[in-house]
């Protein structure tokens, strides 16, 4: 027996494309915002999944965490186990994120309700065909030695807060012979502040971005 719901998928990219194959319907919204709050307010929707950080500020979303300070459907749930946060918008009723980021008492910095998933809550799968590689980084191209220490991280420069940069410019300060590899998981460039680095009298050159 088929379940009574429809999946409705109002994004339309590569991958989005493949989730339209997968979803009973798919809608192109309009560019401006005023329309696009009227279009999914007409679907008469029972329930909002929003897929992406509904309070990241960088330019390219914030059009984005504009539209999701509204009431769009009668539940409105953020997903975004990566980024175990509070969005702090009074439209967001519900968050799913995981028990492995939890604090002792999580609802007193939350202004969600918590849906908290077992484990990381993160599985990646990559059903579509992935890009050529146009770089192969070696430890050679980052001026780095079999005997180096590598320190790397994937996540996106405005998501590094001050705190973990200081210490981070700690540790290298401690480690001889020890980069800073950085590799966002977006292709969007950011500027990464790198004082935190030059004032523990670290060579920049050895943060690789």
């Amino acid at each position: 027996m088929k379940l009574q719901y429809m999946l409705v998928k109002y994004r339309y990219d590569r991958l989005a494309k493949y989730c339209a194959s997968r979803a009973d319907n798919l809608i192109q919204l309009p560019p401006d915002l005023g329309n696009r709050v009227q279009n999914i307010r007409s679907r008469d929707l029972d329930i909002l999944l929003i897929c992406t950080n509904p309070a990241d500020n960088s330019p390219e979303n914030t059009f984005n965490s504009l539209l999701f300070t509204h009431r769009l459907a009668r539940v409105q749930i953020a997903i975004a186990p990566s980024i175990p946060a509070t969005t702090g918008i009074r439209n967001i009723d519900y968050f799913i994120t995981t028990n492995l980021t939890l604090t002792a008492n999580p609802a007193a910095n939350y202004r969600e309700k918590l849906i908290a998933l077992e484990g990381s809550g993160i599985c990646c799968s990559y059903p579509l065909e992935l890009e050529n590689s146009t770089v192969e980084p070696t430890r050679q191209s980052w001026g780095a030695t079999d005997g180096s220490v590598v320190f790397m991280s994937g996540a996106r420069a405005f998501q590094i807060i001050p705190e973990l940069r200081l210490t981070w410019a700690k540790i290298i300060a401690a480690v001889p012979n020890s980069i800073l590899v950085l590799y966002p998981f977006r292709s969007r460039s950011e500027d990464y502040p790198v004082l935190p680095f030059s004032t523990n009298s670290i060579d920049i050159r050895g943060i690789w971005y």
